[in-house]
């Protein structure tokens, strides 16, 4: 016969959970917040020195007008104006006055180094020289004149002997024309000096030691004169 037995009865466990407390370290202060310090300022940027100007450039040195041609026209009947007095051999017109004509009146508006003046040459007429040129002027109203330009001076001259000029003169013209050097005080005058300072063919003596007069009293101080003379002269530059 079957025997049921019961099971012996289970004791229950009573569990008791105990919580356990954590301690949480305390947290550490945080740093102290530092400001980065501002971004330093840019440096000043380098003064630059202030350029050197260059030295100007020296002024180109102009060379003088030694010679030149114009044309003018004589219309109307006008007359050029001037008093030419031609040199002993032909070739050329010492311009001895300018007067009211049509040489004046080119003259106002020429400039400075292509005036024609007293003391200047009139080399050609139309490309014609010598005594061709008398005809050109008087039978033409267009002509076309070579000016040579002329510059006043004075040289001394040391005077220990004779001159050794060719001289020519006719009163009442306040000049003596100085044809040629010889042999004398002024060609060794000129072997000693540049080109600036020496005495020139063709010129005209104009006064002698600061006097001026008529071509007999030039002649005679030139001639008659002793030790250093001072010559003011026309001549060409």
């Amino acid at each position: 016969m079957a025997c049921c037995c019961a099971a012996p009865p289970v004791e229950s466990e009573s569990v008791v959970v105990t919580p356990i407390l954590v301690k949480e370290e305390p947290k550490a202060a945080p740093p102290p917040k530092v400001e980065a310090p501002p971004p330093a300022p840019p440096p000043a940027p380098a003064k630059v020195p202030d350029p050197v100007p260059a030295p100007a450039p020296e002024p180109v040195k102009q060379e003088p007008v030694k010679e030149f041609t114009v044309n003018l026209s004589k219309g109307g009947g006008q007359s050029l104006g001037m008093n030419l007095v031609m040199n002993e051999d032909k070739t050329f017109f010492f311009i001895e006055a300018v007067k009211a004509g049509i040489v004046l009146e080119y003259n106002k508006n020429a400039d400075s180094d292509k005036k024609i003046e007293v003391g200047d040459i009139l080399s050609s007429v139309n490309k014609v020289t010598s005594n061709g040129m008398i005809n050109e002027l008087s039978q033409n109203s267009n002509v076309e004149l070579l000016i040579k330009k002329s510059k006043e001076v004075t040289l001394t001259i040391a005077k220990n002997g004779p001159l050794g000029l060719d001289l020519m003169y006719q009163d009442p013209k306040e000049y003596v024309i100085v044809k040629s050097i010889l042999d004398g005080a002024v060609k060794d005058h000129n072997a000693k000096v540049g080109a600036d300072k020496q005495l020139k063919v063709p010129s005209r003596i104009l006064a002698v030691n600061g006097v001026r007069g008529k071509g007999s009293e030039l002649f005679s101080k030139v001639q008659n004169g002793s030790g250093s003379l001072d010559l003011t002269l026309s001549q060409l530059l």
